[in-house]
Parts: structure tokens; sequence; C-alpha cells
């Protein structure tokens, strides 16, 4: 599966607004704590949906501000966290992340929404279609943009993503 995201930053008041925009396409609340594992070719995370009592195990062949990526998931029982932690630390990751996360999902027209805080990066949202291999990205990244634009929302390049990230540096701190 690719998933095809866009993101954008902006302050709390633009969160507001947004909030009250996308709320009769609320799917629910979906705060989680997850941490990070950056590794050279990509990252593993363990998130603990808090809302809905489930952890989920993600890779993913980067970061943000790297394009579209691969992401595969898989849920795993919570009494096996700290094994898959240890397994994790043991592959010697370059940077470990460990973040709260206040967030809501929406799906308007195929596309998902989900309008986040996180110390990290702030008042944030990301906005995404999974697509399986061979299906257009483009057509994808086209669709979010209109569905975005409806609300308002203009996406970050992904230059400018990497830009932000260096510039919120302070906070990518090691566990």
């Amino acid at each position: 599966m690719i998933e095809v995201e866009l993101r954008t930053v902006f302050d709390k008041e633009e969160h507001r607004r947004l909030a009250q925009l996308l709320k009769p396409y609320s799917i629910g609340r979906d705060d989680r704590h997850s941490e990070f594992y950056f590794y050279k070719d990509g990252l593993v995370k363990i998130s603990n949906y808090l809302s809905k009592e489930r952890v989920k195990l993600s890779y993913k062949n980067g970061r943000a501000g790297e394009g579209n990526l691969v992401e595969m998931e898989m849920d795993i029982p919570e009494d096996k966290i700290e094994m898959f932690q240890r397994i994790f630390e043991l592959g010697k990751p370059e940077q470990v992340q460990l973040i709260d996360q206040d967030r809501e999902n929406f799906e308007v027209d195929g596309v998902e929404f989900a309008l986040k805080y996180t110390d990290s990066w702030g008042h944030h949202l990301e906005a995404e279609i999974c697509i399986e291999d061979g299906e257009s990205q483009e057509k994808a990244e086209e669709k979010i943009r209109e569905v975005g634009e409806r609300f308002g929302i203009v996406f970050m390049t992904d230059q400018e993503i990497n830009d932000f990230r260096k510039s919120r540096a302070k906070f990518e701190t090691n566990k």
C-alpha cells in the first residue's frame, strides 16, 4: 500500500476554524501515544491508540517530506509492546521519538483528514489516500488538493516540510 499524504501546519485559530468546517465529516477522536524508531532507510512506529484501545505497528520507507511512502501496518497485542521496543532498540535506530498526539479524523469524499496537535509539529493537518501499487499517485494527490481547497487548506511542499522539520529539531529528542 502506498500512502499519498499531504501536510500543512498552522496556528491554533486555524485549527479551530478547520475543526468547525470538518465537524460534519468527523469519524471520531484518535488520540495516541507513538514511539518512532528512525533508521537510515525508513522508520518503524508503535502507536497506542488511546481512544480505541488498540496498538498498531507501522513501517514506512521514509519520513515526512520525502514524497509518497510505502506503509505497512499490523495490530499487535498490548502485552507485546515491550518486546517490540527491545527489538527496535537492538536495531540501533538513529533516533527515537516519543510523541503524544491529540487527533481527530475526518473523511471527505474518500480523503482522510487528521487534524492534530503534537509538541513537535504544533497544530497541523495530514490528508491522505492509500492506493495500491500501480495506481496513479498524481491522481490521488490531485484529489487530496481538490478536496482540501474546498476548506481553504493549502498544503506544504516536501521542501517546506523538510525546512519545517529542521526548524523544529529541538523537539526531536532521543528517548
